[in-house]
């Protein structure tokens, strides 16, 4: 993904308690590619489940410890903030834990990955020659929903 984007030349935002958290898509992004399709791998496949999310980025480190429940359509999301640009200060002031609504929560990061996708193959690669791009269209294809946020950022 880093051959993609030009430096800075494109965010995506982690909105947590009305606080705007930059991932950088050169390098924050394609550093937590891993842990994104891990979590969103989990979220999918079980109905209810716990999990620790590590996000390992020099600009956005945390510990996310989630907790959901797909019949009641609900996730609790339980974060130990590390080093985070631009407003670490403020999200140790903020409100601690959230609940969310567990399939707009997914539609948020598929709409993420949705745009990484299309990056992706406009700039001619295919499944065979990048690791996880099979396991993005995998999550493509099991879930539905397009986040509101990420579309509003993006229009």
């Amino acid at each position: 993904m880093q051959q993609l984007f030009l430096l800075e030349s494109e965010q995506a935002f982690v909105v947590w308690d009305c606080h705007y958290i930059p991932l950088c898509y050169k390098y924050d992004l394609s550093v937590l590619m891993e842990a994104i399709l891990s979590m969103c791998e989990e979220l999918v496949a079980d109905e209810v489940g716990k999990t620790v999310v590590y996000w390992g980025s020099d600009t956005f480190s945390a510990e996310w410890h989630l907790d959901w429940n797909r019949q009641e359509n609900v996730i609790s999301i339980h974060p130990h903030w590390g080093q985070v640009q631009s407003c670490h200060e403020d999200l140790k002031r903020a409100r601690n834990d959230l609940k969310l609504d567990l399939d707009e929560f997914v539609s948020e990061w598929r709409s993420l990955l949705v745009h990484i996708h299309k990056c992706l193959t406009h700039a001619g690669f295919q499944t065979h020659q990048i690791e996880d791009i099979g396991r993005l269209e995998k999550i493509l294809v099991s879930t539905l929903g397009e986040g509101k946020f990420y579309s509003l950022i993006r229009s």
